[in-house]
């Protein structure tokens, strides 16, 4: 979330897009944003724990870490650098996850479900400055859905902390265009 003290940025930026293109072109150079100006908050999204036999179903954590990582808003911290890894909220300690200077923390479960080969995922979102849960939910999913269902994680603990709906479940969907031998068109609807 961004300070109500970082308006004026928002201005000033506004104010310099809408003057450079002409400016820009009477000189004739170019201006390149690399960045923003804001710093990845720290979040610690935990290994979910495994309810079930064997090894685990699926990483939920690893897939919902990578999804806030690439956003560029979330800084996810290691995970050999956490000192607990709580799994319920009774586990949580918010002095250890003050000391790695996180600010929000994500806990999980995966457990198989009463049918074969679908599981129930469930995560809680802790603001560990203020010391109290955010958010939680629970998601069914089959087997093959499990990196969905990750990926409905990571668009939730998004919205809930910056306002914004996530993106990472959403899909593209693109038109190909190729050639048969014989000249005609062959037109394709690909859903990535």
């Amino acid at each position: 979330r961004t300070s109500a003290g970082g308006g004026w940025i928002v201005v000033a930026a506004t104010l310099l897009c809408a003057l450079l293109p002409s400016f820009a072109r009477a000189q004739g150079f170019n201006v390149v944003i690399r960045g923003g100006s804001e710093e990845a908050v720290p979040i610690a999204v935990v290994p979910f724990g495994w309810q079930g036999s064997g090894a685990p179903a699926f990483d939920l954590a690893g897939v919902v870490s990578n999804d806030l990582a690439s956003s560029g808003r979330f800084a996810p911290v290691a995970t050999r650098d956490m000192v607990s890894r709580p799994t319920q909220e009774s586990q949580v300690n918010f002095q250890d996850w003050r000391l790695l200077r996180a600010s929000y923390l994500v806990i999980g479960t995966l457990a198989p479900d009463t049918t074969p080969d679908n599981f129930t995922a469930t995560f809680q979102l802790f603001d560990v400055v203020q010391g109290r849960s955010l958010t939680s939910f629970r998601l069914q999913a089959a087997r093959a859905d499990l990196r969905r269902a990750a990926h409905r994680i990571a668009d939730m603990v998004f919205e809930e902390l910056t306002g914004f709906p996530g993106v990472f479940s959403t899909q593209i969907a693109y038109v190909s265009e190729s050639r048969n031998p014989d000249g005609s068109k062959v037109f394709r609807l690909i859903v990535s």
